[in-house]
């Protein structure tokens, strides 16, 4: 299979893992659950909005968020001592670095951000 073939397949089967396009994906540890559903619906109100529950049955969930993430205009990093303990969280940050997608931090407690995004303006929900 030729790669032009390859990617378009890769495409045509990410579309089906999640029910829309993304303008904006939140990240989170799931002990942050609540408020991660919060910064969604809220994000909602104004554009398309992914979180991670509604990558669909039997889709691969990593690289279906990988696909939202890249292709969003930012992220929700819904932050908290949970967040900085997670490898996953820590994974799809730094795919939406590496992807050149606005991070939005939005503090839950006093952790201290990573340093690419300890300067970047936060919502504080403390």
């Amino acid at each position: 299979m030729g790669r032009e073939v390859q990617v378009a397949v890769i495409g045509a089967w990410l579309a089906l893992a999640l029910p829309a396009a993304a303008d904006t994906v939140v990240l989170y540890s799931r002990a942050d659950s609540a408020a991660a559903q919060r910064a969604q619906a809220l994000a909602a109100v104004y554009d398309r909005s992914v979180i991670d529950r509604q990558v669909q049955p039997g889709a691969h969930w990593r690289q279906a968020m990988a696909g939202a993430i890249c292709g969003a205009s930012r992220v929700l990093l819904v932050w908290s001592r949970h967040a900085a303990e997670s490898a996953e969280v820590r994974r799809e940050l730094d795919t939406a670095l590496v992807c050149r997608v606005a991070v939005v931090p939005v503090l839950l407690d006093s952790t201290p951000l990573p340093g690419l995004v300890a300067d970047v303006q936060a919502v504080d929900w403390r």
